[in-house]
C-alpha cells in the first residue's frame, strides 16, 4: 500500500483503520505505516512540516509541530484537550495529501479492486 492509498481509506473509512477518534491513535498508524513501508512513504515529512507550518527547521516531531500550531503550545500526545483531537486529526490528514500530492503520490478518487 502506498501513501495515497492509506490517505484515501483514512478520509473516507476512517473507523475501519483507527480504534477512536484520538490524534494519538492517528499518529501510531502513520508512524507504523511509514516504519513498515522502510520509512520510504513519509521520507522529508518531518522537514516539510516544519518549513510549511515554521517557515524553518525544527529538531521536533511532525505532530509536536502540529500540536503546537494549532494549540499555541507543546503538549504531550496524550494529554490534548478532548475537543483538540478531531481538529488535529483533520489536519494531519490535509498535510499528509498535500505533502503525498508535492512528491507526485496519486490520491484514488476511488479503489477499484483488481479483476
Amino acid at each position: 500500500m502506498r501513501l495515497g492509498e492509506l490517505l484515501f481509506h483514512l478520509t473516507r473509512r476512517r473507523g475501519m483503520y483507527l480504534p477512536d477518534d484520538r490524534f494519538a491513535s492517528l499518529v501510531s498508524l502513520v508512524v507504523g505505516f511509514d516504519l513498515a513501508s522502510d520509512r520510504s512513504q513519509l521520507d522529508g515529512f518531518q522537514e516539510w512540516v516544519a518549513a510549511r507550518l515554521l517557515g524553518r527547521y525544527s529538531n521536533h516531531v511532525w505532530y509536536s509541530i502540529l500540536i503546537s500550531t494549532r494549540l499555541g503550545s507543546v503538549t504531550g500526545i496524550n494529554d490534548l484537550p478532548p475537543d483538540a483531537d478531531l481538529d488535529l486529526i483533520n489536519f494531519a490528514l490535509e498535510l499528509l495529501t498535500e505533502f503525498a500530492e508535492e512528491k507526485g503520490e496519486v490520491i484514488p478518487a476511488s479503489l477499484t479492486p483488481p479483476s
